[in-house]
C-alpha cells in the first residue's frame, strides 16, 4: 500500500503494548514464501493471497479469534495460578482445578513448554489427537509431535526472554505437519506465546487439526472453479460458434464445386475445416486443463522460430484483411524448455485480444529475441525480474489499456468484453503458463495509443527426454494386410472414420456401434482379431468394462 505497507503497519501495532495482543492478518496479491515468512515473522498470525474464497476468510477470522480467545483464557489462568503458589494449599488446588478444566475443555492440543522446548504439561486433545499419554511425553521436545515448530523460533524466544518487558510474543506457523505415535501424519497449524512466570518463561503451544478445514477450503476452490466455468457458457458458445461455422460452411462449399475448381480449392477448403477442428480442441483442453485439480505436461527443448511461424499462420485466416501482421524472428535465439501447444495458445490469446482492441484494423507486430533483464518488475506477479530470458513480444497500435484493467487484467475471468464476446480466461491463463515456466510479463500500454506485451521465458539447460516420436514415415510403413480389426464406439461417425482409415491401410475391419453386440460378436469369434480398438465411454457396456 502507498505511504505505510502491511508489514509497517504490523511492526508498528506489534511493538505496541496496547494494541500488541490484537491478530493481525495478511490479505496480499504477494504469493511468495519470502513474502509469506516476512509476514508471519512480524507477528501476524495468517496469511490470505488473493483471490480469495468469502467463506474462506470467515473461516481464517473465525479461527482466530476462536484461537485468541483460548489463548488470553490460557495466559489469564496461567497467571492466576503462579500467584496463587504463595497462598494457601486450599487456594492453590482450586486454581489448578480451574486452570485443568478450561485446559481440557479447550479443542485444540494445549501444550505447556519450558524456554528449552521440553514439554510440562499437555491437555487430553494432546493424548486423543496424537495417541501419546503424558508420561510418554513429559521432558520430551516438544518436536517430537510437530518437527521444527520450536527450533526455527527458540532463539527468538530467548531473546524475547531476557528483554524487560512484559509484551506477550506471539508467533503463528501455518501449515506444518504433526506425526502420531503410530508414524501417520496430518497437517496442522501452530501458535506460540510467550508468558512470563514466577518459575520463569512458560511457552504455550496450540495445535489445531486443520484436516478437516484443508478438506474444506479444497471443495470450496473445486466449487468455485465449476461456478466459474459455468459463467463461461455465453463465451465459449461465441467461440465454438465461429469454429463451427467455419466447418460447416467450408464443408458446404466443398460439396457444391464445379469438377474445374474441386482440384484447386478442395485441399485449401479442407484445411481450413482442420484448423477449426484444432481450435475447438485446444478449447476443450483448455477448459479440462482449468477443471481438473492436476495438469501434467511435459516441457521439451524448443526452438521458437518454427512455432511462431505456425502461430502467424494460423492467425491469418483468423484476423481480418484490415489487420496486418509484421514479424521479427530471431533465429539464432537459444532453445527453452517449453510446450508448443501452450506457446501457440498464449500468442493466439494476445493477437486475438489485440484484434479486438483494434476494433478489426491496424498492425499487430510479432517478434523473438534474447534479452538479459534486472531490475524490472512483473506485470501480473508483481516479483522483481532478474536473469537470461527468451523474449516474445505481441504489440498493437489499439486502443491501450486503462489502470483499472492493468490492475485486474490477469484475475481468472475478469474481461471489459460483453457477455458472449469471450471468456475472460485468456489472460489469467498466459500468466499460469508463463509462471508455471518461472518466466515473467511485462505489459507496457498507452491509453489511446498502442500496447505491448513482453513474454519472457528463461533459458534452460534443455533436458533430454523420452518420447518416443513416432516419424511420419514409419506410420506409412504400417501395413494393414492379414490383420484383422474390431472397432467399438458408440458414435457412428467416429466409428466410420477409424474404419475408413483401416480400410485404406490394407486392414480388414469389423466394427459396431453397439458394445453389446460387440462383446456378443467377439465371444463367437475370438481367434479372429488381431487387436480391438475401442472407446470407453459408452452405453450399457463402458469400454473398461469390455476389455
Amino acid at each position: 500500500m502507498p505511504g505505510i505497507d502491511g508489514y509497517e503497519t504490523c511492526q508498528q501495532l506489534k511493538e505496541n503494548e496496547e494494541t500488541c495482543h490484537i491478530p493481525i492478518i495478511f490479505v496480499t496479491a504477494e504469493m511468495d514464501v519470502d513474502s509469506e515468512e516476512r509476514g508471519l515473522t512480524l507477528g501476524a498470525v495468517d496469511y490470505i493471497t488473493k483471490p480469495f474464497n468469502p467463506t474462506l476468510i470467515m473461516v481464517r477470522i473465525a479461527n482466530q479469534l476462536d484461537l485468541k480467545r483460548h489463548r488470553e483464557n490460557l495466559e489469564v489462568i496461567v497467571k492466576e495460578r503462579t500467584k496463587e503458589l504463595h497462598s494457601e494449599h486450599e487456594r492453590a488446588l482450586k486454581s489448578e482445578r480451574l486452570y485443568r478444566g478450561l485446559m481440557e475443555a479447550a479443542p485444540d492440543a494445549i501444550i505447556l513448554v519450558n524456554e528449552h522446548g521440553s514439554i510440562e504439561l499437555i491437555n487430553n486433545t494432546v493424548t486423543k489427537m496424537f495417541g501419546y499419554g503424558f508420561e510418554e511425553l513429559q521432558n520430551q521436545q516438544i518436536e517430537v509431535l510437530v518437527a521444527q515448530c520450536f527450533s526455527k523460533y527458540q532463539e527468538e524466544l530467548r531473546n524475547k526472554n531476557n528483554e524487560n518487558t512484559n509484551a506477550r510474543e506471539k508467533f503463528r506457523m501455518n501449515n506444518l505437519v504433526a506425526k502420531r505415535k503410530d508414524d501417520s501424519e496430518f497437517p496442522v497449524d501452530i501458535s506460540l506465546s510467550i508468558m512470563k512466570t514466577d518459575k520463569g518463561s512458560m511457552i504455550i503451544c496450540d495445535i489445531r487439526n486443520i484436516t478437516g478445514q484443508k478438506e474444506m477450503e479444497k471443495q470450496l476452490r473445486q466449487a468455485h472453479k465449476m461456478e466459474a466455468l459455468g459463467q463461461l457458457s455465453a463465451g465459449i458458445a461465441h467461440d465454438f460458434n465461429n469454429m463451427l461455422g467455419c466447418i460447416l460452411g467450408f464443408t458446404e462449399m466443398a460439396q457444391i464445386l464445379d469438377e474445374g475448381e474441386k482440384e484447386k480449392k478442395l485441399e485449401k477448403y479442407l484445411k481450413s475445416i482442420y484448423q477449426a477442428g484444432e481450435h475447438a480442441r485446444d478449447l476443450v483442453a483448455q477448459m479440462m486443463i482449468f477443471s481438473r485439480v492436476n495438469a501434467n505436461i511435459e516441457l521439451q527443448a524448443l526452438h521458437l522460430k518454427p512455432i511462431m511461424k505456425e502461430v502467424i499462420q494460423m492467425l491469418r485466416p483468423i484476423l481480418p484483411s484490415s489487420i496486418d501482421i509484421e514479424s521479427n524472428l530471431d533465429s539464432e535465439i537459444p532453445e527453452i524448455m517449453a510446450d508448443s501447444v501452450q506457446i501457440n495458445q498464449i500468442v493466439m490469446n494476445l493477437c486475438i485480444n489485440a484484434r479486438d482492441a483494434m476494433q478489426g484494423k491496424g498492425i499487430i507486430k510479432i517478434g523473438t529475441h534474447r534479452s538479459v533483464l534486472t531490475g524490472h518488475i512483473c506485470s501480473s506477479c508483481h516479483n522483481q525480474i532478474k536473469g537470461d530470458y527468451i523474449e516474445i513480444v505481441v504489440s498493437d497500435n489499439g486502443s491501450g489499456i486503462d489502470n483499472e484493467t492493468l490492475i485486474n487484467m490477469f484475475d481468472p475471468f475478469y474481461t471489459t468484453k460483453e457477455i458472449g464476446k469471450g471468456s475472460g480466461m485468456g489472460l489469467s491463463v498466459v500468466h499460469g503458463i508463463l509462471h508455471d515456466y518461472s518466466g515473467h510479463i511485462i505489459v507496457h500500454s498507452t491509453l489511446g495509443e498502442c500496447t505491448t506485451f513482453r513474454l519472457l521465458i528463461p533459458i534452460m539447460e534443455a533436458k533430454k527426454t523420452n518420447t518416443n516420436i513416432v516419424k511420419k514415415k514409419e506410420i506409412d510403413e504400417v501395413v494393414g494386410k492379414g490383420k484383422h480389426v474390431l472397432i467399438v464406439d458408440d458414435d457412428e461417425s467416429i466409428c466410420c472414420f477409424l474404419e475408413q482409415l483401416l480400410l485404406k491401410k490394407g486392414f480388414h475391419v469389423t466394427a459396431f456401434t453397439n458394445s453389446e453386440s460387440a462383446l456378443s460378436y467377439f465371444s463367437k469369434h475370438k481367434g479372429d482379431f488381431d487387436i480391438v480398438i475401442t472407446d470407453q465411454t459408452m452405453p450399457k457396456i463402458t469400454g473398461i468394462e469390455l476389455a
